[in-house]
């Protein structure tokens, strides 16, 4: 089977220098993590990549704090995964270590009955 891309977190692979992803669902899911992880100006010589969440890590645990990041999650989803649904997101608190853990469960267009799931930790500043 001939490898899609690179998996996320990065490790040691078997086949080649990184772990790679061998299925559309694995790499777009790959593909999405590395979008949510990454800040706008972070990607060289492509600044409008990623997201804005780290603006979220003093903001207080709040409902629209939770909406905002849904907000924000949605749009950038929309601009750069055409095949993408998202269905649902969850928030965990952790009050206690100031984090949300946000989980996206999402489904892609063109493969039917597969629903999957990313979930970030976001710190926030209590």
């Amino acid at each position: 089977m001939k490898p899609i891309g690179i998996d996320l977190p990065l490790r040691r692979g078997n086949q080649g220098f990184f772990q790679q992803t061998f299925t559309t669902e694995n790499a777009i899911k790959s593909n999405l993590k590395n979008l949510l992880l990454t800040n706008f100006g972070e990607r060289p010589l492509n600044p409008t990549f990623g997201n804005n969440l780290r603006r979220f890590v003093f903001e207080q645990d709040t409902d629209i704090t939770k909406l905002k990041i849904e907000e924000t999650i949605r749009d950038v989803v929309s601009e750069n995964f055409s095949s993408l649904r998202i269905e649902r997101f969850d928030f965990e608190d952790i009050t206690y270590d100031n984090r949300i853990t946000v989980s996206i469960s999402f489904s892609i267009q063109n493969i039917p009955d597969v629903l999957d799931r990313v979930s970030l930790e976001i710190n926030l500043g209590n």
